[in-house]
């Protein structure tokens, strides 16, 4: 009877200590939910889109407080901060995969801090960029126009069927001198 009991605490205790790990959510403030909970709870995002990443935590019993909270995008570290009222990260989508996720490090009263505690990764679907396949140019060719920049354009292009997750780009525009002192070779069409 004692072993089964055993058992049952130990399963117990398991339990509640999973459900109590740290996740990473999307404030929203709209609808009826403040976040996010999940990349379908937020839906498709465009690119360049700007977010408030947020770590639910659970003070561990013995801690008092949050002491760091040390964020990455992709693995990389991107804000470390020791303010333990700061639970956010205000970040840009700027691929199309992005990883979050925040390790959190905990203080007892006596300022002994836990090991960091790493959160579940909150993975946003980004929308695919979507160019049109044709380029336009402003002005002549640059082994014809030799001193002047040279403007490339992408125009719009419209998704007819299956666009929840394309974002159709309206205008893009890539602009290039050569660089001083560098000529035309005529003969391949390359820069010498």
């Amino acid at each position: 009877m004692k072993k089964i009991s055993l058992f049952f605490t130990f399963l117990l205790i398991s339990l509640i200590s999973f459900a109590l790990n740290e996740e990473v959510w999307v404030v929203t403030n709209s609808g009826s939910n403040a976040y996010a909970k999940s990349p379908q709870d937020l839906g498709w995002v465009n690119p360049c889109d700007q977010f408030e990443f947020y770590v639910d935590v659970h003070i561990p019993l013995g801690y008092v407080n949050v002491s760091k909270y040390e964020w990455f995008v992709n693995g990389l570290s991107v804000k470390t901060t020791t303010d333990g009222s700061d639970p956010i990260l205000v970040y840009k989508v700027t691929s199309n995969i992005m990883n979050v996720f925040c390790k959190v490090t905990y203080a007892a009263q006596n300022g002994s801090t836990t090991s960091p505690s790493t959160s579940t990764t909150f993975t946003p679907n980004v929308k695919q960029l979507n160019f049109e396949p044709s380029i336009v140019s402003s002005g002549p060719s640059p082994n014809y126009n030799c001193t002047n920049s040279v403007s490339y354009s992408l125009n719009q292009f419209t998704c007819t069927s299956f666009c929840d997750g394309v974002y159709s780009v309206s205008s893009y525009n890539i602009t290039w001198q050569a660089p001083s002192g560098w000529v035309p070779n005529k003969l391949n069409q390359q820069w010498i």
